[in-house]
């Protein structure tokens, strides 16, 4: 209450006041209180935001550490699936070929059952 009476006061009216230097003192000393709590205010608050910049600060040394280590990550992954898609091209000639082979050893067989299978039949009939 008294605050706000000295507040609304001119200076001229506080010196008028019974002629005190008493009240002067007063006001001055509630003023000088009021700025001095606000600067305290605004003192922790600065110091509260640099804490918090710092830990931001922090946050993105920590997230650029981490990008960059999955970045070697995905950079390991991708020469690995190149690699496998060589090997699979690779393993995709050799059935080629292997598909190749066994077909004409099929027809080899069957050229030497039909060989076997006449002899046979010659042995068969002109032994009998």
């Amino acid at each position: 209450f008294v605050l706000s009476v000295f507040l609304h006061l001119s200076l001229s009216d506080i010196f008028s006041l019974n002629g005190s230097l008493f009240c002067c003192l007063c006001f001055c000393f509630v003023l000088f209180s009021v700025q001095d709590a606000y600067a305290e205010q605004r003192a922790s608050a600065v110091t509260q935001i640099e804490s918090t910049i710092v830990e931001l600060g922090q946050i993105f040394t920590q997230l650029a550490t981490m990008i960059k280590e999955q970045e070697e990550q995905v950079m390991r992954i991708g020469d690995n699936v190149d690699e496998t898609v060589a090997n699979v091209e690779l393993g995709y000639g050799e059935l080629l070929k292997y598909f190749q082979g066994i077909s004409s050893n099929r027809w080899l067989m069957v050229k030497i059952f039909l060989v076997v299978l006449v002899f046979f039949i010659i042995f068969v009939v002109f032994m009998t």
